[in-house]
């Protein structure tokens, strides 16, 4: 189940992977997938983490139910 926390104006969605080689530094690890990012009225721009490590937004106003489908389905989003 990913993970959600909120920082200022956004909401980032995190996966949590697991690391279990003896030599890893931590056995697990976290990284943000997507972010909403509230744009006024109840609606969200919507980013996904490009493997650049830069935010790529592709949606905007979208409501927080259209957000969390868009997040499931759409594959940009697949952590």
């Amino acid at each position: 189940m990913p993970k959600l926390f909120h920082f200022f104006n956004f909401f980032y969605f995190c996966a949590k992977y697991a690391s279990p080689d003896p030599r890893s530094i931590s056995p697990f690890f976290e990284v943000k997938f997507a972010r909403m990012e509230y744009a006024g009225d109840g609606l969200f721009n919507l980013s996904y983490m490009r493997h650049t490590g830069k935010w790529f937004e592709i949606f905007q106003d979208l409501s927080v139910d259209e957000c969390l489908e868009t997040i499931r389905d759409f594959p940009h989003f697949q952590p």
